[in-house]
């Protein structure tokens, strides 16, 4: 699976609810209802002590053929899957055929000595040290090249002694599975988790999904297809993504998956101890530990034990508050443009938080008329294209478009304009291939040695992906850390694309970060706001921006575009 992280920070919000409170649902789905003419499409429950309080689908799952997504629509959940691979192993640890210690060689012949020694529970834990993929998504590898490849690599560091992501060690747990069962991997699971928990539609191939509601996929605009039209083996997919990502389920099968390991239909009290049981951090945030097979993190709504998977396609959350009994699952079709930034809003409503709420359609915008080419008072030209019905700019296509939608907090004063300055010619001086500005501002920490090696190559890889470089433009300046640190994020244009880059002012010096988080949906999608206005919406910066039509031009912000007639 590629790119399957990408966790809410539902932590950093300030929560105010007592122990037992129902989520509340109203506001939260009123969040979601607002962001489809933004780009939201997916399928939400939420179940609070057993009882389902929201289930609802948003957007389509088919958008050619007009079929929406609703909460039994199918989605390819990614790595969720891991927790069913993760459960089945833990019934044979239960019985006593396999310990959490046991390593490769019980299971596997010709181990190299490298990897000997790695556990049952390294793997489990992501702390084997194992490659992170064993090939892509759709690349059909059958079991024993998986294998081969799996051990063939350099183990990435010692085993059990740090926490990486690892899928292919999720494909060995499959692998062990199948020798241990005598079963294929999908039949066991089918049979032992799946039925028990009355998962009748979650699976590879075993479920007929022939005429089912299973959502298309999407990159903003682009049609990914459907997870049904991908390469797999007729059993199921690749051995690169057997056991570690695949199935398809909806969010109210996902639901009862939730449930039944809160009961004994398919999980131990043991298993589902070890599920909750922090056992190493992750790094990624202050809080997150790994458990076995799941996600941990303490909360103000108590213990969270999680999951997410996705592709840069689909992308799914399974959150489980397990002091506060509450489920949320969440499954997106368009995960470019439906990924953290929705989720993290819509928990943080639910449970008495706030967020920012996108406007609603008022009044009605000739939008066909307007779709053309525009020219900016600096000479560059933008595109609005039409699309679906909706008005729509790429995001990044010019500063002045990227700054239509300002965080609420930029800064406008001398320090922003000083840390803006100094970051536009250390990044102009990069272009040309000189580092020395760069060097100059590093923090003690960073490698001097390295970082112009790393900035020369990221350029020649920028100028490969996205043509001839063509200016470096400031957005904005934002405090951040309690307002200690300041982050200039700059957009550095090229020919056919752009790319950002983060300028942080730290209490140490200065660090130039080449892969900020992402602060930008793929597209700008516009909405009506009276007979003259459009405005839209950045659910990353939870703030709005407006376009004002005038005859023959418009007003992006506060910049005049005029039409470019063909």
């Amino acid at each position: 699976m590629r790119t399957l992280f990408a966790f809410a920070a539902v932590l950093a919000i300030a929560f105010c609810s007592t122990a037992q409170e129902a989520p509340r649902v109203q506001e939260a789905a009123l969040y979601l209802e607002r962001m489809v003419p933004f780009g939201f499409s997916g399928s939400v429950l939420v179940m609070h002590e057993g009882k389902v309080l929201l289930e609802k689908g948003y957007g389509m799952a088919d958008r050619v053929r007009k079929i929406p997504n609703t909460p039994d629509t199918l989605f390819d959940i990614g790595s969720i899957v891991k927790t069913f691979t993760a459960t089945a192993i833990q019934k044979y640890v239960d019985s006593g055929r396999v310990s959490l210690d046991d390593t490769l060689p019980k299971f596997f012949d010709g181990v190299p000595e490298d990897k000997r020694a790695i556990t049952v529970r390294q793997l489990m834990t992501h702390t084997a040290g194992l490659p992170l993929y064993t090939g892509e998504d759709y690349e059909l590898v059958p079991r024993e090249k998986m294998i081969s490849m799996a051990f063939s690599e350099k183990l990435r560091f010692e085993p059990g002694t740090r926490w990486a992501y690892c899928n292919s060690c999720y494909s060995l747990l499959a692998t062990v599975l199948e020798k241990l069962s005598g079963q294929d991997y999908e039949s066991y699971v089918h049979e032992h988790l799946l039925v028990p928990a009355g998962m009748t539609q979650t699976g590879y191939v075993i479920p007929n999904f022939l005429g089912r509601n299973v959502a298309r996929g999407y990159r903003g605009a682009v049609d990914d297809g459907s997870p049904l039209q991908k390469a797999w083996y007729g059993d199921g997919p690749s051995w690169s993504l057997r056991g570690n990502g695949g199935f398809l389920s909806s969010v109210r099968e996902l639901a009862l998956w939730a449930r039944a390991l809160d009961g004994t239909k398919v999980a131990s009290a043991a298993t589902k101890a070890r599920a909750a049981e922090a056992v190493i951090a992750t790094g990624r945030t202050p809080d997150e530990k790994m458990g076995y097979g799941w996600f941990v993190q303490d909360t103000p709504q108590g213990r969270m034990v999680s999951h997410s998977g996705g592709n840069g396609v689909f992308a799914n959350h399974l959150r489980r508050y397990v002091d506060r009994d509450v489920v949320v699952v969440v499954s997106s079709n368009n995960a470019q443009e439906s990924w953290s930034p929705h989720e993290r809003n819509f928990v943080a409503l639910l449970f008495g938080g706030t967020a920012a709420i996108p406007p609603a359609p008022a009044g009605t915008v000739p939008v066909a008329d307007l779709a053309g080419r525009y020219r900016l008072p600096t000479g560059r030209e933008v595109e609005l294209r039409l699309q679906d019905g909706q008005l729509v700019v790429d995001a990044l296509s010019a500063p002045e478009v990227a700054t239509l939608v300002r965080p609420v907090n930029a800064l406008t004063g001398a320090r922003a304009k000083e840390l803006e300055s100094a970051a536009k010619a250390a990044l102009e001086q990069m272009t040309a291939g000189d580092t020395s500005l760069i060097q100059k501002s590093l923090i003690p920490d960073m490698p001097a040695k390295e970082e112009p090696a790393f900035w020369k190559q990221w350029m020649a890889d920028q100028e490969k992906r996205h043509g001839k470089f063509v200016a470096v433009t400031p957005l904005w300046t934002v405090p951040v850390k309690d307002k200690e640190d300041l982050h200039t994020v700059v957009l550095m244009q090229f020919t056919t694309g752009s790319v950002l880059v983060r300028w942080e002012q730290r209490a140490n010096g200065i660090l130039a970060q080449a892969f900020p988080p992402r602060l930008f949906p793929d597209q700008y999608r516009f909405i009506p706001q009276g007979p003259d206005k459009l405005v839209t919406w950045n659910a990353f910066l939870g703030a709005s921006g407006s376009v004002t039509v005038e005859k023959d031009a418009i007003v992006l912000g506060q910049v005049r575009a005029t039409r470019v007639r063909q």
